[in-house]
């Protein structure tokens, strides 16, 4: 495969910096999606022909000039889509959709989301709306409003503007929030579980500016707090079709989730928590463990 052009997915950068649950063996190279140009063909391969333009979200390493990928992942791209579209043409998309399937969601229910103008957020707007769900996005400038507002995405918020908190209450009509959709971790989170109504969930689904997550220790009742076996529980999302990290989310009280040494392998059970661990088939977002 000779490459066009690939994204830089948070995931790369915390494969990069070694805090991803999956670390490849050094030296390595990096990258896990393209668009890219087929150069030769295996033997065997009859599906596709050299010269033709295709996306892979199942190989690492695609940041080099060429590499080598499994010609059954790869996925033929029409010549109407652009290279920009293509290589972003798998893994946000599917986190997105298996995000939403993975959530106990119903026809009017409320979501709340940062880090909304990224691609996961604006599709994961997008595709809840087709489902009849209601979403409100954050954005952390007021600058970055319009941008997801001309893409038809509404209900975007600005977290930098005084009394945001109230336009969300203000938004939902005083609705509950039955999930929040967390990326950027510290201080964000902890504004968001303000939000959620009782028995919420928070899914912690990125860390995009602090690994840990800052709350109050009166922030967190009973029935709404971030961990596995509350009322609100830390789900752990599908990421990536070919990476899944061994290690989850530490909980304790002042700071339910505050990174901590992560042993080589997830256990069952959160050590704080009587609660099993859901068991799930699919991969899982990156985060510290317990």
């Amino acid at each position: 495969m000779r490459l066009l052009l690939s994204p830089i997915h948070n995931h790369d950068l915390w494969t990069v910096t070694g805090n991803y649950g999956f670390k490849p063996e050094m030296p390595a190279q990096a990258g896990t999606e393209a668009v890219g140009v087929v150069d030769a063909l295996g033997e065997g391969v009859t599906h596709l022909q050299v010269g033709q333009r295709v996306a892979s979200a199942g190989t690492f390493g695609v940041w080099s000039e060429e590499f080598v990928a499994d010609a059954a992942a790869l996925i033929p791209v029409a010549d109407e889509i652009p290279d920009e579209v293509a290589a972003q043409l798998v893994s946000m998309p599917f986190s997105a959709i298996s995000l939403l399937d993975s959530l106990d969601l119903s026809e009017g229910d409320w979501i709340i989301q940062n880090a909304a103008n990224g691609a996961v957020g604006r599709l994961v707007a997008q595709l809840a709306k087709g489902r009849g769900i209601n979403v409100v996005s954050l954005v952390r400038r007021a600058e970055g409003v319009q941008e997801p507002a001309d893409q038809g995405i509404g209900r975007v918020v600005a977290t930098d503007a005084e009394g945001w908190k109230e336009a969300v209450a203000e938004i939902t009509g005083g609705a509950p929030i039955r999930v929040g959709v967390e990326q950027v971790g510290g201080q964000a989170a902890g504004d968001m579980l303000d939000l959620l109504g009782e028995n919420s969930t928070l899914v912690i689904f990125g860390a995009m500016a602090s690994p840990g997550s800052t709350s109050a220790p009166g922030r967190s009742s009973s029935s709404r707090r971030p961990c596995a076996g509350s009322g609100a529980r830390a789900s752990p999302p599908p990421w990536h079709p070919r990476t899944a990290p061994d290690s989850w989310a530490n909980c304790s009280p002042a700071s339910p989730m505050a990174p901590s040494p992560c042993p080589s392998r997830r256990p069952s059970r959160c050590p704080r928590s009587p609660m099993p661990w859901p068991r799930t088939s699919r991969p899982v977002a990156p985060a510290r463990c317990c």
